[in-house]
């Protein structure tokens, strides 16, 4: 006698295995929003060295097409030109140095993110591929970490403590201080979503 033969005496795929799937599945829906998230928490908008602006100008307000560098100035963006008085350029060059007094974001798309929130931009924008890599980084070490305690704990205990984990970090790192902690919570999210996929693709079969 085969699976299939057994699986109808007891009464074959019933309104219990079908509620049971369902519930299986829902979890998977909010994984998708912590995977996605990224894409618009780490946005990148238009931004400018706030040195470089007028003092009446409010990020509504600026034109961002400065970003361009048209005129032969060197952009606008990571670096703003010294004036002659200041320092003299060699030849026609222009002096330019590091932006001294932060940015000022376009708000037209994104009202905030975590660049424009701890201004991973420039010198700093590794950082946000490096917030990326950790979360990633948190999905290896979750399928080693909760696919050996799945085996020796049962999965169901693993899925429920794992979404315990995802929505705890998950609200915290929206409170995060700073971008280290909040690629540390981040990070404690990838795991838990790799102890829901793998345990809940398990039990669905």
């Amino acid at each position: 006698m085969n699976f299939d033969e057994v699986l109808s005496k007891i009464g074959g795929f019933g309104k219990f295995q079908k509620l049971l799937y369902v519930w299986i599945c829902v979890p998977q829906i909010f994984l998708a929003f912590h995977m996605l998230v990224s894409v618009f928490t780490g946005a990148v908008p238009p931004h400018l060295c706030r040195s470089t602006l007028p003092s009446a100008g409010t990020p509504s307000t600026l034109n961002f097409s400065l970003l361009s560098s048209s005129d032969g100035l060197p952009e606008l963006s990571c670096t703003m030109a010294l004036n002659h008085s200041d320092a003299a350029a060699p030849g026609d060059g222009h002096l330019t140095m590091s932006c001294q007094e932060g940015w000022e974001y376009s708000t037209e798309t994104f009202q905030s993110t975590i660049v424009t929130e701890w201004n991973l931009v420039c010198s700093n924008a590794s950082l946000n591929n490096l917030g990326s890599s950790i979360y990633m980084s948190g999905l290896l070490v979750g399928a080693l970490l909760f696919g050996y305690l799945a085996d020796k704990y049962g999965r169901r205990i693993i899925i429920l403590i794992s979404l315990g984990i995802q929505a705890t970090f998950g609200v915290a790192a929206a409170f995060a201080p700073n971008f280290y902690v909040y690629t540390a919570l981040r990070f404690m999210v990838g795991t838990s979503i790799s102890g829901v996929i793998m345990n809940a693709f398990v039990l669905g079969q």
